[in-house]
């Protein structure tokens, strides 16, 4: 008999992104799901398809890598969760979630406490409110290929975990402005099957916010533009047995010349490792300065990718076009001379 750890499904709620398979072979077997947690972690579970509920009624657009629902969950001494699914609308129980709608794109900040709880006129939670015990999760999207000639904008990310509405200022992206802030957007001739966008609410039967996964910009997170000059050599990597933590830095990428760009995670993989010379990238920062995230903003020097010329505006094109077109060198004019939009150049 496999043990189950004692803890009460009332009180434990996790977002799932996606799962690996279509319903259809549910019914007769464990599946892994992507999952986001309430302190931040975002992990790989196995979930058991025979005695978890409501498992199919997540299904709402037809595919399985766009979930984005919560639910409560157990789990069992060897690591498999049964889960079921929150109520849309509340209804009688004792919590509900809700996904804002495609044109949605208000603030969440302490003169913005409410969120859309139930879209039925006059119904008690058509608006739900933060406080302080309110965990906001700001998120990051990108596309994947999951078909012929298809492709899902999933969350793949955490970007920042915020505890209280007082300490939140999050600019929440509609559907247009994710599809413009995608990271690692794929081909446009492939037809769009899932979407993520938007707020998705989890809220209790005193219409107070228990959590919110958040597709947009957390004002404690930051993204810059850098254009690479120093070696991937340049990279120095140390682990801390104590954290368990491994820490990249990387000369030149810091916040003025001369300064460097840090990297901290638990899986020793590295984003700066991966940082070409002579090229483009968005990278992103959290609160703490340390990286977050990157992304190339070119193919080939010279080149840009599909859709990059939309992230130009008349503030940074003439900087940015000159370094970038004409400066796929070590030396000229490429230099952080020029301090744009938040660009910046490491050398």
């Amino acid at each position: 008999m496999i043990g189950v750890n004692e803890i009460d499904p009332a009180d434990n709620y996790v977002f799932i992104t996606g799962m690996d398979n279509d319903y259809s072979t549910l019914a007769s077997r464990r599946v892994q799901a992507n999952a986001i947690f309430l302190d931040g972690t975002m992990d790989t579970i196995t979930i058991d398809a025979v005695n978890s509920k409501n498992l199919e009624s997540a299904w709402t657009d037809g595919n399985n890598a766009t979930i984005n629902s919560w639910f409560t969950y157990t789990v069992n001494s060897s690591d498999v969760y049964t889960v079921s699914l929150v109520n849309s609308p509340i209804g009688s129980g004792s919590a509900g979630q809700y996904r804002t709608g495609a044109t949605y794109d208000e603030k969440i900040d302490d003169e913005n406490i409410d969120l859309p709880g139930d879209d039925r006129t006059g119904n008690p939670y058509d608006y739900v409110y933060g406080n302080d015990d309110s965990v906001y999760l700001t998120v990051s999207i990108r596309e994947i290929q999951t078909a012929d000639n298809v492709k899902a904008r999933v969350i793949d990310d955490v970007e920042s975990v915020t505890v209280g509405v007082d300490n939140t200022s999050i600019e929440v992206y509609d559907q247009a402005d994710a599809v413009a802030n995608v990271d690692t957007p794929l081909s446009s001739t492939l037809t769009v099957s899932g979407e993520s966008y938007g707020v998705y609410t989890l809220y209790d039967d005193d219409a107070y916010v228990i959590a919110a996964v958040v597709v947009g910009d957390d004002g404690g997170t930051s993204s810059n533009y850098v254009y690479v000059h120093s070696k991937d050599n340049s990279v120095v990597e140390s682990y801390d047995k104590t954290t368990e933590l491994w820490t990249w830095t990387r000369e030149g990428p810091g916040q003025r010349p001369g300064g460097r760009a840090e990297e901290v995670n638990d899986v020793e993989m590295s984003y700066l490792e991966d940082m070409d010379q002579y090229k483009w990238y968005r990278v992103t920062y959290n609160a703490a300065g340390e990286v977050k995230n990157v992304t190339s903003f070119q193919n080939t020097v010279g080149t840009l990718l599909a859709g990059d010329n939309a992230l130009m505006d008349s503030d940074f094109t003439d900087w940015y076009g000159r370094c970038y077109i004409q400066q796929p060198s070590a030396s000229g004019p490429c230099g952080y001379h020029r301090h744009h939009r938040g660009s910046r150049s490491l050398r």
